[in-house]
């Protein structure tokens, strides 16, 4: 459906135009200046929500390695417990 959307404002052929959107200093406007923003839209709610998903578990994992290796290491420093591990 999204991807219908974003044919339909971007091919020419639907050049159509549009009432103003507000009353007092808006104009008329072209069906077709929701070209830009509709492949916006769907580049940032699709392509980009995945790469961002991606590097968050990639992040999430490094991070949980480097606590679980460092946090054994300072509960010894801190208790003095040296050779119990």
């Amino acid at each position: 459906m999204d991807m219908l959307c974003r044919q339909e404002s971007c091919d020419a052929a639907n050049n159509f135009t549009m009432c103003p959107m507000c009353m007092v200093h808006c104009g008329y406007w072209s069906y077709h200046y929701n070209c830009v923003y509709a492949t916006l839209t769907r580049s940032v709610d699709n392509v980009l929500m995945c790469i961002m998903a991606l590097f968050i578990s990639l992040w999430g994992q490094y991070c949980t390695s480097c606590v679980v290796s460092v946090l054994p290491a300072v509960l010894v420093t801190v208790w003095s417990v040296l050779g119990s591990i």
